[in-house]
């Protein structure tokens, strides 16, 4: 009996060593030129797996975890000059990261609704950003869900800019977006520049307009296919005796409508509301900007001008005064409700020259290289499991900077204007992990891309870039060079010579902090407000380096520099005034009043 069972027993091992003698069949390699198609079938394939699992047992975390390994998949495998890989992965995690934030009783439906409607699904997935209230989102997708569904899906751009902009209204922000998204369906061939193929990005400066469709109605009447929304800003009568009295303004009491504005008149934030809201009731993406010189403040309108089916620009400069030509102006951002530059505004003009597809790859390398980011992080390494059976794609790329780049570099190409992709890029250099040579051919980079075009948003991202850079001497010839490259804009430059002296200052070398501060006042007193800036920190180098008797000289010779400002300007917002105003100052403090008194006089004078 023993001896069967130990004959059995052998037999049993010999045939498991036979059939592990048997070498395991390879698969067979797939042809170069099929790989592509392959790699996206496998990836379709993969997408719609988790999808279709999800639609059947509703296990939103569950279907998360496998769209993230499905992304990490492609990220560490897929080739970058195949993006449509890298897109349907991360449209399917953003999908459902988006729906799982949703009412539990809803998310189903809006799946299934989404999945049969592609280009609104894609472009709404693409639309949401971080902070926004996606529950409010999510409402205003329902609501014009249930009034015109079967009809939302060629309007995609338009639906996901209303949602991402009146998510925080409740119940009646999304009856206004309902009423908003008829009005702009109803009047489709009157919208100058279209609706349905302007990019979101574009159309949120379109559809966030809080007037009535009356009001909407009435304007368009008036304006339609007006091509310089700018020129509207003066339309409203400015309310002078508001202004010079404090009198209550004439349309006080009265609605505050359009039509009211224009028959009634208002003061500089009034026109520029006015010009604004005519450019959205004719389907032109503007914007009400504004800026402060010293304690006035002033509005003037932004503008989409079209420069040809695949170019455009916006237009800063209707209703802004003399005095603030040079001041940064800024405008509320209408989807996450926060202020920004108006830089970061123009070089949205740049989305009219790209694609969705495009626009969409650029968010998803951008969402790639921060998911590598956190893989780094967490010392998660790399999917090993290849997209294709056998060996021509099985080992993963490095999960490193180097690549991180790579992706935000990658998306970049696709759109260029993806302020997503370019603030990735200048957070890496505030956190000091992009190296001397980086900083070096991302500046390059970006000075292709957006400098020439888009010279204050290029300037802005620079900053981050050289301000990284760890070595003194390099950073300053960094400087150096970017003043050289902004000289035509005088501004910019001496925004940058400013950056220029406080690296000076930090390192303690007050001796050249001093020098930059002198370059500026000399030879920069009359482009812009920061004049007073480096007064002041020149000011307090003299005096804690016990050189105080020379602060009134500093302050007389830069006033001497400054234009005084014409009859029409607002001359209180003026350099000639702010600064006077601050030389007045020093010579009270030194008590020199007969020269404090000369200028007191010349002030009134002036600007009364």
């Amino acid at each position: 009996m023993n001896s069967m069972r130990m004959l059995a027993r052998l037999v049993s091992v010999l045939g498991l060593l036979a059939v592990a003698a048997v070498p395991q069949e390879r698969p067979p390699e797939i042809p170069p030129a099929q790989r592509p198609a392959a790699r996206a079938a496998v990836v379709a394939k993969a997408a719609e797996a988790i999808l279709d699992r999800l639609a059947r047992d509703g296990d939103f975390q569950h279907a998360n975890r496998e769209a993230v390994k499905l992304f990490e998949r492609v990220i560490a495998h897929a080739p970058l000059d195949e993006p449509e890989l890298f897109r349907r992965a991360c449209l399917t995690q953003r999908l459902i990261r988006l729906l799982g934030r949703h009412d539990e009783t809803k998310r189903l439906p809006l799946l299934d609704y989404l999945r049969r409607n592609d280009h609104l699904a894609s472009a709404l997935a693409f639309a949401v950003k971080s902070g926004d209230r996606v529950a409010g989102v999510l409402e205003v997708v329902e609501r014009l869900r249930e009034a015109h569904g079967p009809h939302l899906d060629p309007y995609g751009n338009l639906v996901a800019a209303l949602a991402v902009v009146h998510d925080s209204g409740g119940a009646a922000g999304a009856a206004h977006a309902v009423q908003l998204f008829e009005y702009y369906v109803r009047h489709e061939k009157q919208m100058l520049y279209g609706i349905r193929h302007l990019p979101p990005e574009l159309l949120v400066h379109v559809v966030d307009t809080p007037a009535g469709v009356e009001e909407l109605e009435w304007a368009l009447e008036k304006y339609a296919g007006d091509t310089n929304v700018g020129e509207r800003y003066s339309d409203v009568p400015f309310d002078e005796m508001h202004r010079a009295q404090g009198t209550t303004k004439r349309i006080a009491g009265h609605p505050y409508t359009l039509e009211n504005l224009r028959k009634l008149g208002g003061i500089c934030s009034d026109q520029a509301y006015f010009a604004s809201n005519v450019g959205k009731a004719i389907g032109v993406p503007a914007v009400a900007a504004g800026g402060k010189a010293g304690d006035q403040a002033h509005a003037w309108v932004g503008f989409f001008e079209s420069r040809g089916t695949r170019k455009g620009k916006w237009n800063f400069e209707s209703g802004r005064t003399f005095e603030f030509r040079q001041v940064r102006g800024w405008v509320l951002e209408p989807q996450l409700g926060q202020h920004v530059p108006e830089s970061h505004i123009a070089v949205l003009a740049e989305m009219v020259g790209t694609t969705p597809a495009g626009r969409q790859q650029a968010l998803t390398f951008v969402d790639a290289a921060h998911r590598l980011s956190w893989m780094r992080r967490m010392q998660q390494t790399a999917s090993h499991e290849p997209l294709l059976p056998g060996a021509e794609d099985a080992a993963p790329r490095a999960m490193d900077e180097a690549t991180q780049l790579l992706l935000i570099e990658t998306g970049l190409r696709k759109n260029p204007a993806c302020a997503e992709g370019w603030e990735a890029v200048a957070a890496l250099a505030r956190g000091k992990q992009l190296s001397a040579a980086a900083v070096r051919e991302w500046a390059a980079r970006l000075d292709r891309m957006c400098g020439r075009d888009y010279p204050d948003f290029s300037a802005d991202i620079l900053k981050s870039l050289v301000a990284s850079l760890e070595d003194v001497d390099e950073q300053n010839r960094s400087w150096e060079n970017a003043i050289r490259y902004f000289r035509r804009r005088l501004d910019l430059a001496a925004e940058l010579r400013m950056d220029q002296a406080r690296m000076w200052e930090k390192a303690g070398r007050a001796d050249r902090a001093a020098a930059c501060y002198q370059d500026l006042l000399e030879n920069h007193a009359n482009d812009g407000l920061f004049v007073l800036t480096a007064l002041e920190r020149a000011e307090r180098l003299l005096r804690a380096g016990n050189q105080a008797a020379r602060v009134p000289a500093l302050y007389e010779q830069t006033w001497s520099r400054i234009r005084m400002p014409e009859a029409a300007h607002n001359k209180r917002a003026s350099n000639w005034y702010l600064v006077g105003a601050a030389y007045l100052r020093v010579l009270e403090e030194f008590k020199d009043r007969a020269r404090a008194e000369w200028v007191r006089s010349r002030l009134r004078k002036v600007a009364g």
